[in-house]
């Protein structure tokens, strides 16, 4: 059966990107991504191997957090591949028990398993000190690996589940930032307390983080090679219990899906007649955008993300030391407000071939794309302008105009971009259905490229506004000249963003509805 599925998900992905030249473009650059992180995984493998014990300790707290990165980012940015789609197998006689065992191996077909899977092997690099550190490492790379993808899949069937009741979506919608926000708080209290330290000291990040589950099983070679067996005996045990609870969790999951028929609508936002024709198409597709984040799950998704990004900057003012009134205060604040381009480039998808209602009514191109540059860019300036309160008031910074003007600047930039860049290509959204974290196969490394692209520019374009905030120092005139510039700088980016991707919907309207049916 194994065999079978990894057969099929191998298809699935060739026949996938052989009929979408921009996936293809995108999971190849995914592919270099990789093998420049796994290139940097090898030469950090030497780096450790070399050193002492204590120095190898590093492995296992880089190892955990690789463990929680498969749980958060799904949840985040790319979603699941769910490309073996389970609902597909009801009709077979196939049981949860049956299918978990090739699901799993199935996962690693594809770039992050791969490097998951470079990761494990490296770590066996690094404590092949002696025969019994050898035989843990790889009875740890078993199990850890085994355990991100099984740890990913219970979480977000769990929380997709959970999406099917109002309620519940609104708990998730408020649990959910603070969860991607424990580790970056975890990370700022450790800096703090730790600042003092010698460098030769005793390493506390693999202690703590071996004592996480996260770290359970990577820490089990760290014990035998450092020689405290009864550690690695316990480790071992509680590796071993994780991942059979999570095993037994996922089958009772899965069973749920096979046997059971899930709601398939997601979130229809309906509109009065009347409504709609006093408020204008604009307004019309801004209000369903909005309506829409909070009845569609995978929108939903989409706002828990932009509000624990947002709080990203946040976190240093409250656990981090210190002021941070130069270019390494407001770069956070500026990757914050470009989250907005990520959300504009990929709105389109989550409309479907839906979107062909707009096209019947001759709704002019850079319409919609003002309406959702209006939805979108709102509800970001909200939320990083309660950040910017946030971070004056604890005393991280104190130029409150300077901060205004680059995170003006980056918001107007990263939707103008979105709005050119969603015209061009849908982006990526789960597809329509009861999961809300369902990608699609080489959608992951589509998502992630887009990502970068919308961070990593509009930082760029904004660095002159920084400099300028930077050199304004504490100068009220020069910091309203800075917020000036920053605002015309940023609306002429809006502008040229809206005005470009409406003409190229007006043009090729027929084929971004041939590329929309993939989410239809």
């Amino acid at each position: 059966m194994a065999a079978v599925l990894i057969r099929l998900k191998l298809t699935i992905l060739r026949r996938s990107l052989g009929r979408d030249t921009s996936r293809l473009i995108s999971f190849v650059f995914g592919l270099v991504a990789g093998a420049m992180v796994c290139l940097g995984s090898i030469l950090a493998t030497a780096g450790l191997r070399s050193g002492s014990v204590a120095d190898a300790s590093g492995a296992v707290a880089a190892l955990a957090t690789v463990t929680m990165l498969w749980m958060v980012t799904p949840l985040m940015m790319a979603g699941v591949d769910s490309s073996l789609d389970t609902a597909a197998f009801s009709l077979l006689p196939l049981g949860a028990r049956r299918l978990i065992p090739g699901l799993t191996l199935a996962a690693f077909v594809g770039i992050p398993g791969a490097v998951t899977a470079v990761f494990a092997l490296d770590q066996i690099a690094v404590w092949s000190r002696s025969v019994p550190a050898t035989l843990a490492a790889i009875v740890a790379g078993l199990l850890g690996a085994a355990t991100c993808v099984v740890l990913s899949r219970v979480v977000t069937s769990l929380i997709a589940r959970s999406m099917w009741r109002r309620r519940a979506r609104f708990l998730v919608t408020l649990v959910l930032p603070v969860v991607y926000l424990v580790p970056l708080m975890l990370d700022q209290v450790l800096q703090r307390g730790h600042s003092s330290l010698e460098a030769s000291a005793v390493r506390p990040a693999a202690g703590i983080a071996g004592w996480t589950p996260f770290g359970w099983a990577w820490a089990v070679p760290w014990e035998v090679a450092r020689g405290a067996y009864a550690g690695a005996a316990v480790h071992l045990a509680l590796a071993v219990a994780l991942l059979v609870v999570l095993a037994v969790l996922w089958e009772r999951v899965l069973d749920v899906e096979l046997t059971t028929t899930a709601p398939r609508q997601v979130g229809t936002v309906h509109a009065s007649r009347a409504r709609s024709g006093r408020s204008g198409p604009l307004a019309a597709i801004a209000r369903r955008r909005l309506l829409g984040w909070r009845r569609d799950p995978r929108l939903t998704m989409q706002a828990v993300t932009l509000v624990a990004v947002s709080l990203i900057p946040a976190v240093p003012a409250l656990f981090g030391p210190g002021h941070q009134d130069g270019p390494s205060g407001l770069v956070p604040l500026v990757l914050s407000a470009s989250m907005a381009g990520v959300l504009m480039a990929n709105d389109l998808a989550y409309d479907g071939t839906a979107w062909w209602l707009q096209v019947a009514a001759g709704v002019p191109g850079w319409v919609d794309r003002a309406g959702r540059v209006l939805a979108i860019g709102v509800s970001v300036l909200a939320f990083d302008v309660l950040v910017s309160i946030v971070q004056v008031a604890f005393g991280t910074r104190t130029a409150w105009l300077a901060v205004s003007g680059p995170l003006l600047s980056a918001l107007l930039i990263a939707l103008g971009m979105g709005a050119a860049l969603g015209a061009m290509d849908p982006g990526t959204a789960a597809r329509r259905g009861p999961n809300p974290f369902a990608g699609s196969a080489g959608g992951g490394a589509r998502g992630c490229l887009t990502a970068l692209v919308m961070f990593g520019v509009p930082v760029f374009l904004v660095a002159p506004v920084i400099v300028g905030a930077v050199l304004a120092g504490h100068s009220t005139l020069l910091q309203c000249l800075v917020l000036t510039a920053g605002a015309l700088w940023g609306a002429g980016g809006l502008v040229v963003g809206i005005w470009w991707g409406g003409r190229i919907l007006d043009r090729g309207a027929p084929e971004m509805l041939g590329k929309l049916r993939t989410f239809g």
